[in-house]
C-alpha cells in the first residue's frame, strides 16, 4: 500500500472517512492502466479509541463485502486485499471512477485528483438527499 500511494502523499489522498484516510493508486503495465483506492485506518484523534478498535472495524468490513448478498453486486466496490503490518491497517479496492459521479464533474481546469475530490462532493450531497 505504501508503493501504490507513493508512501500515503497528500497528493494521493482524495478523502477522509469517519476513521482515516482515503488515497487514489494506479498501476501502469503496458496495455494495461489500473486504478486502486487505498483506505487507511488511523487513530481517531478526537474520539474514545482502544487499541484493536480498527482490527475490528476492518475484519467488519471484511466480513460485509465478503457476504454472498454483496461479493458480485455491481454497485459495491471490489476488494483486492488488506493489510495488519506494524501498525499499518488498510485495504485495497478496486477503484473505477468512470463508471460513477465522477463524470459529471467537468474536465477542463481541473486536475484529475480534483475531478475525484469534486466526485465524492457530489456523492456526498445525493447522500444527504436520499436520506433526506
Amino acid at each position: 500500500m505504501v508503493l501504490l500511494t507513493d508512501n500515503f502523499s497528500e497528493s494521493n489522498c482524495i478523502g477522509n472517512f469517519q476513521f482515516g484516510k482515503l488515497y487514489y493508486a494506479k498501476i501502469v503495465y503496458p496495455g494495461i492502466t489500473a486504478y486502486f483506492m487505498v483506505k487507511k485506518w488511523e487513530v481517531p484523534e478526537n474520539c474514545d479509541y482502544d487499541p484493536g478498535d480498527n482490527d475490528l472495524r476492518l475484519m467488519d468490513e471484511m466480513i460485509l463485502l465478503r457476504h454472498e448478498m454483496f461479493i458480485n453486486h455491481p454497485g459495491m466496490l471490489k476488494l483486492y486485499g488488506f493489510c495488519f503490518d506494524r501498525g499499518l491497517i488498510g485495504a485495497v479496492y478496486e477503484f473505477k471512477p468512470f463508471d460513477s459521479l465522477f463524470n459529471l464533474i467537468p474536465k477542463d481546469g481541473f486536475t484529475w485528483l480534483q475531478r475525484i475530490k469534486a466526485a465524492l462532493g457530489l456523492a456526498s450531497v445525493v447522500r444527504y438527499l436520499h436520506l433526506g
